[in-house]
């Protein structure tokens, strides 16, 4: 079973096409790889699968910064 960690690291993955392990958990989405606030609503959407509910108005440029989040409503 994955931990909600993983489970924000492959939304993530998923929506910026990346690698696993291509993206730290401290790196700039918006810098490196152009992360925009499309992808943001779509990866908060996603979110909302694994049974988190976020603002959709809710902004990170971080891995690490949107689990944090998550795990502050779980």
């Amino acid at each position: 079973m994955s931990t909600t960690a993983e489970s924000i690291r492959e939304i993530v993955r998923e929506q910026l096409c990346l690698s696993p392990g291509e993206a730290s958990d401290y790196e700039s989405l918006k810098e490196k790889y152009q992360m925009d606030s499309l992808d943001m609503a779509e990866i908060i959407l996603a979110v909302e699968d694994i049974g988190v509910e976020l603002p959709l108005t809710y902004e990170f440029d971080t891995i690490r910064q949107l689990i944090e989040a998550v795990e502050a409503v779980v």
